[in-house]
């Protein structure tokens, strides 16, 4: 028997049994349980491999480090030097050692696989301590990163021209990353070549149409995208002059438009507006006079047409006396700067001064975008210079509010033929 192991077959001496030392596990060391009498176990220090000059220092692992294949091993076995050994794990995972055989080494951590050396050899030795140290490890290669995928968009985006998008991406997301479309953008008919030189025509116009996957596919290298635009399309127009608020060009919709459609637009008629003698003006037609309160009453009315001129002829200096009179209607101005006295001491307005039925001393004036005016005519009759003397102008409306009855300004105006029929376009409404 050798004084420096001891095997199984010869058995032990009693005298040893009493003499094992418990001694603490550290490191990758699985520490013998007895010794022979008399002898100190010495640790052999792992031995490594010098690191050759083209290679880079081996990171010292942690505790729970889980072996690899490509690590390098080194066992030490305390005190049978014999037993030392080095060895590389291989790509099955197993690790070869002399006078241990073949093991399983990959996935253990060093203690759990010193812990199954020190078993295989207590076998043969009498509680081995084992050391595993690694003298290098692998030291994983970091896949590179996946390549973008270069594709065009062009068209009507904002930034067209090519641009680097991640694998997967699907064809609304490139578009975006263009900036988006152009409001004239045509979703409908986005067509995509592929580098195959094969083509694809799909339609993003509609949510739905974003899930669906056969339309927003994922884009391959080389795709060309192509968002076209909507052709534009040609404004058409009609005009409005005369007598309205707002005469102007109004865009023609494609729905169509209808003669009484456009005055509202333009912002309905004055008080001295002439709707019985409109003019129509057509391209290649003679001139058209329309009675626009007959073809109401008719509930009739004009389709317009490109470039149609409509043209509202105007009462000058006129104004409008209404209220419990016998003859309300449209009367001239005898000049510019009449007075409301001179007005009612005129032959044309001087039959509305009718005490019995008017109550003379409250007069209103109704004028286009001011407050209305009251007026005392009995005091602007007396004196000239009252303050209730106030100067008329075209377009005025004076209501002669009747004593037997609580008359309304627009009950009154109602009473004139034409704009009770018209009074949706009179702006006084």
């Amino acid at each position: 028997m050798s004084n420096q192991m001891q095997f199984r077959s010869s058995g032990r001496p009693l005298a040893l049994l009493g003499a094992l030392l418990c001694l603490s596990l550290t490191g990758g060391t699985a520490l013998a349980q007895a010794k022979p009498e008399g002898e100190k176990p010495k640790a052999q220090p792992a031995e490594t491999k010098p690191a050759g000059p083209a290679e880079k220092e081996a990171p010292k692992p942690d505790k729970s480090y889980r072996l690899q294949p490509g690590d390098e091993i080194s066992v030490t076995v305390s005190p049978q030097k014999e037993y030392n050994g080095e060895g590389v794990i291989l790509p099955d995972g197993t690790l070869s050692l002399k006078k241990v055989g073949e093991i399983k080494a990959a996935g253990m951590t060093r203690q759990q696989l010193a812990a199954h050396i020190q078993k295989i050899l207590n076998e043969d030795l009498v509680d081995p301590e084992v050391t595993v140290g690694i003298t290098k490890l692998v030291v994983p290669e970091r896949p590179e990163p996946p390549k973008p995928l270069k594709v065009t968009v062009v068209g009507a985006v904002v930034k067209p021209g090519a641009i680097e998008v991640d694998r997967g991406t699907l064809l609304a997301k490139a578009i975006d990353l263009a900036g988006g479309t152009k409001d004239d953008a045509d979703l409908k008919e986005i067509l995509i070549l592929h580098a195959d030189k094969t083509k694809t025509i799909v339609d993003l116009s509609s949510q739905e149409l974003l899930q669906d996957p056969r339309h927003n596919f994922v884009l391959e290298e080389g795709d060309a995208i192509r968002v076209a635009a909507v052709p534009p399309v040609e404004k058409k127009f009609v005009r409005i002059s005369g007598a309205v608020a707002k005469p102007a060009r109004y865009e023609l919709p494609k729905e169509g438009l209808l003669l009484d459609e456009l005055i509202e637009r333009a912002g309905k008629m004055p008080i001295t507006a002439d709707p019985r003698h409109l003019e129509l003006r057509r391209k290649g037609e003679p001139v058209q006079i329309l009675d626009l309160e007959a073809l109401t009453k008719k509930g009739t009315t004009v389709q317009l047409q490109v470039d149609d001129l409509v043209h509202i002829p105007e009462f000058a200096n006129t104004v409008l006396l209404v209220g419990a009179i016998q003859n309300p209607g449209l009367l001239p101005l005898p000049k510019e700067g009449t007075t409301i006295r001179e007005f009612f001491r005129s032959p044309v307005a001087a039959s509305a001064l009718d005490p019995q039925r008017v109550e003379l001393r409250s007069v209103q004036i109704q004028r286009e975008g001011q407050e209305a005016i009251q007026v005392d005519l009995m005091e602007a009759l007396k004196k000239e210079d009252s303050k209730h003397n106030v100067e008329l102008k075209s377009g005025d409306v004076v209501f002669m509010k009747g004593k037997m009855q609580k008359d309304s300004l627009g009950g009154a105006l109602r009473v004139i033929p034409y704009i009770g029929v018209l009074s949706s376009l009179f702006g006084l409404f």
